[in-house]
């Protein structure tokens, strides 16, 4: 694994990761069968400059203007104004502070000079602030008739604690003359955080597949699933085409007060920035892959998260956690784990090699996907930490195509291997089956909450006589089959199942749908 980068691959590199922030970070939904998400990097931004009013570079010029898309001043006691948008080198702001000498608020936003319209992922990563302010990045059509909200945060304030663990995520479809406002009003479009969600910075995204599907992710995790006429636009007020314009990319706050309280001007004083880390838009393409067989390997230092219980900084080690010692991992003690973002490119199982070393006699990995456990090695001794040997698991891996998280964790011994890499391989040729994540579901009339789940879930827009339900892990193993009838929200428990992410098929007649349920 040693390699000589020369300073001109150094540089290079240097300048691809800087205009990547969130390489590594993959697209939580999936792409669909033959298909891969591409970057739309006329559209993304890392917000990786400076910029204030009156000096704004062309990285900023090429992608935004620091205003709203018309010429509308915002809601309530809101005055959008362009110089609360502004940049520190590496994070976009969006402040609020007092008009000075009235009751209104100055408040950022940033719209995109690209629109976007299905089959899209768009997703920011950002921290809302600490006020009873709106947090808003979303989609809005040029006419005001459509609009999508992948995140909409109220961080705090005084009698507000209720709002800052719930993370709005929603959609609406106007009417604009006479005025009628259609927005799904359960309780599944609050995402509920026990920590505050200003309290850390969170990755918002949307899935928007098409006019009647929409997916929405907090953190790669799905949270909610909306599809069908019955929740997309019930009142027909889009008159049968559901979400199907281009739409505007905002990033914004807003003083709300027609339907929120006001704030003083102490609580004004601080704390008062919507900071924005990076924002990503992709678009599923073809796949570029053949279907002859698959190897990915990953390389064990390019991990995306790792924990454990056993601090071991006095011993040299980096804490709770693996050690990246150039290109291997090290100081792996028992119930250590890293979790790697991965794409497999074609359905399948995989066989799953590791290239390791260990000195220590009965040490282990666990390997696990999406939070399901799938199998644990058993290593051999190689005979010190720095002979490594491969080995081949005895047990396969069933992937779908997609991006997935991969899990390793070290067993129960206190000290446990080195790691080089580990590999997936899938010998032949694609297998010919069926995809779970890709079953026909375009218009599914359904909806399913609360996402996540874990004693129960209701499955909303049931307007058949009978159906036939099927829920199935990632692995494709069936784990269980009902018969429901005609229901506004029939209930399925789901407190026998492990924790993890699985598909929620519904047969009806000639049709079958599917959805995405994720189990905690």
């Amino acid at each position: 694994m040693k390699r000589l980068i020369t300073l001109t691959m150094v540089i290079a590199l240097a300048i691809q990761l800087r205009a990547q922030e969130w390489a590594g970070i993959a697209v939580p939904a999936q792409a669909g069968s033959g298909k891969e998400w591409q970057l739309q990097s006329n559209i993304s931004d890392d917000f990786n400059y400076t910029m204030s009013e009156g000096n704004r570079p062309a990285r900023f010029n090429d992608k935004w203007y620091p205003t709203y898309h018309n010429n509308w001043s915002g809601p309530g006691k809101t005055q959008w104004n362009s110089a609360q948008a502004w940049a520190n080198g590496d994070q976009l702001a969006i402040q609020a502070v007092r008009v000075p000498g009235t009751d209104q608020v100055y408040c950022g936003i940033i719209t995109n000079k690209t629109r976007i319209k299905y089959p899209v992922y768009f997703e920011i990563s950002a921290k809302i602030m600490n006020q009873k302010l709106a947090n808003a990045f979303w989609l809005l059509s040029p006419d005001d008739t459509q609009e999508i909200d992948a995140m909409e945060g109220y961080g705090g304030g005084a009698g507000q604690e209720w709002f800052a663990h719930r993370m709005h995520v929603s959609h609406h479809v106007f009417i604009r003359n006479p005025f009628q406002d259609y927005q799904p009003k359960d309780e599944g479009s609050w995402v509920y955080n026990s920590q505050p969600w200003r309290a850390e910075y969170h990755r918002y995204g949307c899935y928007w597949r098409d006019p009647w599907h929409l997916e929405y992710y907090i953190d790669g995790q799905l949270v909610r699933t909306v599809s069908g006429q019955n929740i997309i636009d019930p009142n027909g007020y889009t008159n049968g085409t559901g979400l199907n314009k281009e739409m505007d990319i905002i990033i914004d706050c807003e003083n709300q007060t027609d339907w929120r309280p006001d704030l003083t001007d102490a609580e004004l004083a601080s704390e008062n920035i919507f900071w924005v880390d990076w924002m990503r838009v992709y678009k599923p393409v073809n796949s570029s892959g053949g279907s002859s067989g698959a190897t990915l390997t990953m390389e064990a230092e390019n991990f995306n998260n790792t924990g454990g219980s056993y601090n071991d900084a006095s011993a040299g080690g980096p804490g709770f956690g693996v050690n990246v010692s150039g290109s291997i991992i090290n100081y792996v003690n028992g119930g250590d784990y890293v979790e790697y973002p991965i794409s497999i490119p074609e359905e399948g199982a995989y066989t799953l090699t590791y290239r390791y070393a260990t000195p220590i006699n009965n040490t282990s990995v666990d390997f696990s996907v999406a939070g399901i456990p799938f199998f644990t090695t058993t290593l051999a001794n190689t005979g010190g930490w720095g002979n490594y040997q491969d080995q081949t698991a005895s047990q396969t891996a069933y992937f779908t195509a997609g991006n997935h998280t991969i899990r390793l964790t070290a067993g129960s011994a206190d000290w446990q291997w080195n790691m080089d890499r580990f590999t997936l391989s899938k010998p032949g040729s694609a297998r010919q089956g069926h995809d779970l994540f890709n079953d026909k579901e375009e218009v599914a009339p359904l909806s399913v909450y609360p996402v996540p789940a874990s004693q129960s879930v209701n499955v909303k827009g049931l307007t058949q006589d009978q159906y036939h339900v099927d829920i199935y892990d990632v692995r494709g193993s069936l784990e269980m089959s009902s018969e429901i009838s005609r229901s506004d929200a029939y209930t399925l428990p789901v407190n026998h199942l492990q924790q993890g992410m699985y598909i929620l098929r519904v047969h009806t007649g000639g049709e079958s749908y599917s959805l995405k349920l994720l189990v905690r």
